[in-house]
C-alpha cells in the first residue's frame, strides 16, 4: 500500500483526550501501521473504500461496512449481539424488550394507525380551531366514528395526536354559545364529560390537560363569519376551503350532528343554517328570544350563566359546570333546602345560589317517609345586575316543577304543564323574558284572566299628587302578608339611604293540585308584576294629612320639650282615622 493521507486517523489522535492520545501513538510507530488505522477507521465510520487497497478488499466493502454498521448500532443502543448484551447482561425475552428502537416504534405506530383507521375512520374535520380545554391551542379538531381527536394544526394527513382520542360516548352534553364579550360575533362550542367537572389537578396532567378522559370538556370557539378562508374536511372528500366571510354556523352544526344522539346538543337559538350573526342578549330581562344568560362572578373568575329549559350553564370559563333542573334540590313538601334562590342585599346586585341535589330523589328516605332536611351542595355566583333579578326569578317560575324530580323534563314543564305558572306579557302570552324597560315593572295586560285591582294602580311610581288618600284593601294587605315571598326592606330612591335589604325567593314548594284552588290562598304564588308592593324598592303612598299629622307631632314634642309645656297636644287630636289610615299602610 502507498503512502496517503490520513485524514481520519489525524482527526482522531487531535480530539483523543492526552493520556489515549499518548498510549496511541505507542501502537502507531510504523507508516504502515497508520495507514492500518486509518482505513479501518473508514470502513467502521461508513466512509468510501480509500483507493490504495487491494481489489479483493474493494470487492466486499460495501457488503461487510453494511453488517459491521448495523452490528454497531445494536451495540451503540445496548441491544444483543449472540445472545448476550454490549454489557454483558442477560439477554431478555422479547416481550420484556422496550420499545428503544425508533424504526419499531415507527412500524409499530403505523400498523396502529392502519388499525384505527380501518375501525374508527375519520368523519368530519375542522382545521385551525382555538381550543381553550382541554389544551389551550390552535389544532385541528377531528370527529370519528368512536372518538374526537385533536391534532397539529396542519393540512398534511399525517398530523400528530395533541392530546390523547376522547372517547365519543363520552360526551354528555353539547352547547353551542354565542361568545359574550367578543368584538366581533363568535360562537363557543362546550362538550361536556360529565355536569359537575373533576376537582383541580397538578402536576403534568395539570399542564398537558389530560386526565380521566371520561370528564374531559372540549371547548373552543370561532367567528361567526371568519375574516380568513377555513377549511373542513368530509372525509374521505378532499379538503374543502371556504371563502372568508362564509357564515361558519353550518359546518358546527354539522360537526354536532356526528354526536350521539343522546347527548342532545342545546342551541342558544332554534338551528337554522341560514343564520348569519350572533344574537347575543345582554341581560334576561331585555333578551327577546332565544336562551338568555347574565354576567357573573364564581368567586374571582368572570363569567357567564345560561338558562336553558333543560337547567344552567356556568359556561366560557373553564370549568364548566351544569345543573340539570332535575338536579336542583327541589324542597318537597315545602322543606329542605332549594334549588335556586336570589339574595340582594342592595338592589344594586344580586347573588344567585345554586344546590346540587345530593341526598335521595323527591326527599324520601328508603321507608317511603319524607325526610326533614336533603343534602345539598351549594354554589354561590356573585356580581349580577339587579336587573336580572326579576328574569331570573321568571325562569324558576317556569321550571321549578322539575326541581329535585329524577327523569323529570324541563323541556315538557315548560311546554304544557297546567301549574307552570307562566307570566303572561304585552309581547304574547307566556313570554320567557319581559319587556325592556329601564327598571320599570310592566303590568299585564289582558291576554289571560287578570286577577289584579284597580287599586294597585295607585301605587305606580308617579310625580307627586296634590293629595288624597292611598286606597288598598284589607284583603290586599293579609294576602302580601301571607305569601311564599319574603322581601324584607326596601330601597329608598334616596342613593345614599341606601337600607340594607335581603330577598329570599323560596322556590319548589309543592302546591295542592286537589282542585281547591282559590280557597287555599296561602299555597299560592305571589305574582310581583300584579302587586306593585312587592316590587323591589315599591313604597306605599301616605295620604298628605297623615303626613302634616306626623310632622305636627314631631314638631310639638320638640316645641315642647325645649318650652317644658305639655307638647303633643295637638298631635293628639288626629283623627282616629288617619292613624287607621297609616296603620294599614305600614302594614
Amino acid at each position: 500500500m502507498t503512502t496517503q493521507p490520513l485524514p481520519y486517523l489525524t482527526t482522531l489522535l487531535a480530539s483523543l483526550p492526552p493520556t489515549l492520545s499518548d498510549s496511541f501513538e505507542t501502537l502507531t510507530q510504523s507508516s504502515q501501521s497508520k495507514q492500518l488505522i486509518d482505513t479501518i477507521l473508514r470502513f467502521t465510520l461508513g466512509a468510501e473504500c480509500p483507493l490504495n487497497v487491494d481489489d479483493s478488499v474493494r470487492g466486499e466493502w460495501e457488503a461487510r461496512q453494511a453488517d459491521v454498521l448495523r452490528t454497531f448500532d445494536l451495540l451503540r443502543r445496548g441491544s444483543t449481539v449472540g445472545g448476550t448484551t454490549s454489557n454483558g447482561k442477560r439477554k431478555r425475552e422479547d416481550a420484556e424488550l422496550p420499545d428503544s428502537d425508533p424504526d419499531t416504534k415507527k412500524q409499530r405506530k403505523s400498523d396502529a394507525e392502519a388499525d384505527t383507521e380501518k375501525n374508527n375512520p375519520p368523519l368530519f374535520t375542522l382545521h385551525s380551531i382555538s381550543t381553550t380545554s382541554p389544551l389551550r391551542k390552535k389544532v385541528n379538531i377531528t370527529i370519528h366514528s368512536s372518538s374526537i381527536q385533536l391534532t397539529t394544526a396542519s393540512p398534511s394527513p399525517s398530523s400528530t395526536l395533541e392530546h390523547p382520542p376522547i372517547p365519543l360516548d363520552s360526551i354528555k352534553r353539547a352547547f353551542l354559545l354565542p361568545t359574550r364579550g367578543k368584538p366581533r360575533p363568535h360562537w363557543t362550542v362546550v362538550l361536556l364529560g360529565a355536569d359537575v367537572p373533576d376537582p383541580p389537578t397538578k402536576g403534568k396532567d395539570k399542564a398537558t390537560g389530560s386526565g380521566n378522559n371520561g370528564n374531559v370538556q372540549i371547548i373552543f370557539g370561532i367567528e361567526t363569519s371568519p375574516t380568513t378562508a377555513f377549511v373542513s374536511t368530509t372525509h374521505p372528500s378532499p379538503p374543502n376551503t371556504q371563502p372568508k366571510g362564509t357564515p361558519i354556523l353550518p359546518l358546527l352544526e354539522k360537526f354536532l350532528s356526528f354526536l350521539d344522539p343522546t347527548c342532545l346538543p342545546y342551541f342558544t337559538h332554534p338551528p337554522s343554517p341560514t343564520q348569519t350573526t350572533t344574537s347575543v342578549p345582554t341581560s334576561l330581562q331585555t333578551a327577546a328570544g332565544g336562551v338568555a344568560a347574565v354576567e357573573a362572578y364564581k368567586g374571582a373568575k368572570p363569567g357567564s350563566l345560561w338558562f336553558f329549559p333543560q337547567g344552567i350553564l356556568w359556561g366560557e370559563s373553564k370549568p364548566c359546570e351544569f345543573w340539570a333542573v332535575s338536579d336542583l334540590m327541589g324542597g318537597s313538601g315545602g322543606k329542605g333546602e332549594e334549588g335556586l334562590r336570589v339574595v340582594s342585599a342592595t338592589g344594586r346586585t344580586c347573588s344567585v345560589v345554586l344546590t346540587r341535589k345530593i341526598g335521595g330523589d323527591d326527599g324520601e328516605g328508603e321507608d317511603g317517609e319524607e325526610e326533614a332536611e336533603e343534602e345539598g351542595e351549594e354554589t354561590q355566583f356573585g356580581m349580577i345586575d339587579g336587573k336580572e333579578r326579576d328574569g331570573i326569578l321568571e325562569w324558576v317560575r317556569k321550571y321549578r316543577r322539575g326541581f329535585g324530580k329524577a327523569g323529570a323534563s324541563a323541556g315538557s314543564s315548560a311546554r304544557g304543564a297546567p301549574d307552570a305558572p307562566v307570566e303572561r306579557r304585552p309581547g304574547g302570552q307566556g313570554s320567557e323574558s319581559p319587556d325592556k324597560g329601564k327598571g320599570k315593572e310592566v303590568a299585564p295586560n289582558g291576554g289571560g284572566e287578570d286577577d289584579s285591582d284597580e287599586e294597585d294602580d295607585d301605587f305606580v311610581d308617579e310625580d307627586d299628587s296634590d293629595g288624597g288618600s292611598a286606597t288598598s284593601s284589607d284583603s290586599d294587605s293579609d294576602s302580601i302578608l301571607d305569601r311564599d315571598v319574603e322581601v324584607s326592606g326596601s330601597e329608598s330612591g334616596d342613593e345614599g339611604s341606601g337600607a340594607d335589604e335581603e330577598d329570599v325567593v323560596r322556590r319548589g314548594g309543592s302546591e295542592d293540585d286537589d282542585g281547591e284552588g282559590e280557597s287555599e290562598q296561602g299555597d299560592e304564588e305571589l305574582d310581583p308584576a300584579r302587586h306593585p308592593l312587592m316590587r323591589e324598592g315599591a313604597m306605599p303612598k301616605m295620604s298628605r294629612a297623615v303626613i302634616e299629622a306626623v310632622v305636627g307631632m314631631v314638631e310639638e314634642d320638640f316645641v315642647g320639650a325645649l318650652g317644658g309645656g305639655g307638647g303633643g297636644a295637638r298631635a293628639r287630636d288626629v283623627s282616629e282615622e288617619d292613624l287607621d289610615e297609616e296603620d294599614e299602610l305600614d302594614e
